[in-house]
């Protein structure tokens, strides 16, 4: 799982969120 970190934020899952989680 890789945590990537943004500037500014981004809907996942409906839900703000300032790191995105990929898997």
């Amino acid at each position: 799982v890789k945590d990537l970190k943004v500037d500014k934020p981004c809907l996942i899952g409906g839900v703000p969120a300032k790191v995105i989680k990929v898997f």
